[in-house]
């Protein structure tokens, strides 16, 4: 009896040791405006022993661009892949910059990541929101000088008046 417990605990410890952990997790801020540039993180977290590959895996939101990564990644029908194998597979953070279109609300962000034997979704940041900028501040306008518009109004009288008693007494004579 003794035995058999010795051999369960000898294949526990032997299977627990070859067990692996995958985690990502995403971080950006919540909003960005329009035709601006925002930044997106995904910390790679490993625990236990190293799984031989994983690919981490990020959908482009409609109507965004990518404009950098780092690592590189490889783009294919609007998602980007990073391959991390060998001694590029360590706990890490994937950086990448998108850039918003002239147009949109929001936009959600999703993935995940794969090894040959699992799956899993990236958890955290999943919506980027459009920064409506605040309307401008109008100054507010001083009072408006009405004494030059008043000087015209009188000379303006003050020539009438004159035209006016020019013409009476061309009448009377």
């Amino acid at each position: 009896m003794n035995r058999k417990i010795l051999m369960i605990l000898i294949i526990t410890i032997f299977l627990s040791s070859t067990v692996f952990a995958v985690s990502t997790v995403r971080s950006a801020s919540e909003s960005v405006e329009v035709g601006k540039e925002i930044i997106i993180e995904i910390s790679l977290n490993l625990e236990g022993e190293n799984p031989s590959s994983v690919i981490i895996l990020e959908k482009i939101p409609q109507g965004w661009e990518l404009v950098n990564s780092s690592p590189k990644a490889t783009i294919f029908e609007d998602e980007m892949k990073w391959l991390l194998f060998g001694s590029s597979l360590k706990n890490q953070t994937i950086e990448y910059t998108l850039k918003a279109p002239s147009e949109f609300d929001y936009a959600k962000l999703n993935g995940g990541w794969k090894t040959l034997s699992l799956t899993g979704t990236t958890i955290g940041r999943e919506m980027v929101f459009k920064i409506v900028p605040d309307a401008p501040q109008s100054d507010p306008q001083e009072p408006m000088d009405y004494t030059l518009v008043l000087v015209g109004v009188i000379i303006v009288l003050v020539i009438i008046v004159a035209i006016v008693v020019v013409v009476l007494k061309k009448k009377k004579k």
